[in-house]
């Protein structure tokens, strides 16, 4: 999904953690990890493109294309490390069994975000579990279903 959707949709969820709790603490970091959760968006860029302008540049491009445009980065490997069902379910149970309403809206951005992703970007849901893309190497071509596609048209 692009920037500015996870933008909308954190605004969203933040307004009603707002609503929820009156804390304009919770509200923001609601929003704010709704956002940040793309931090390793960052470093598998990085890892690709080197972290420099020209790999920061790729980033802010990539992060306005549509799917179509999105596949022609060569990726090798995705790790993607911080959109995971695992992560999310750890979270859940420390920030409820803290009990701690900061904690808690921080997750439901988080959480907010990875439900977002697993609508808008139309992968299969296996590829939110961290221990799923583990098991198939990271692998960019194992992983994504428009690599599969294409790869399944190109021996038809």
């Amino acid at each position: 999904m692009k920037v500015s959707e996870h933008i909308l949709g954190s605004f969203v969820f933040s307004t009603i953690t707002y609503l929820a709790t009156k804390s304009l603490l919770a509200a923001a970091a609601c929003f704010l990890s709704g956002i940040l959760i793309d931090i390793d968006h960052i470093i598998d860029f990085g890892r690709l493109y080197g972290f420099n302008l020209y790999g920061l540049k790729k980033l802010v491009y990539a992060s306005q294309e549509d799917e179509k445009a999105k596949s022609k980065h060569n990726f090798k490997k995705i790790y993607l490390f911080l959109h995971s069902i695992e992560l999310a379910c750890l979270l859940w149970i420390t920030a409820l069994w803290l009990a701690n309403i900061y904690l808690i809206a921080a997750v439901i951005g988080y959480t907010g975000h990875l439900i977002l992703d697993c609508i808008g970007n139309r992968e299969d849901l296996k590829f939110y579990l961290f221990f799923y893309r583990a098991r198939n190497k990271f692998s960019a071509k194992k992983l994504f279903k428009r690599w599969r596609r294409k790869k399944m048209m190109d021996e038809d």
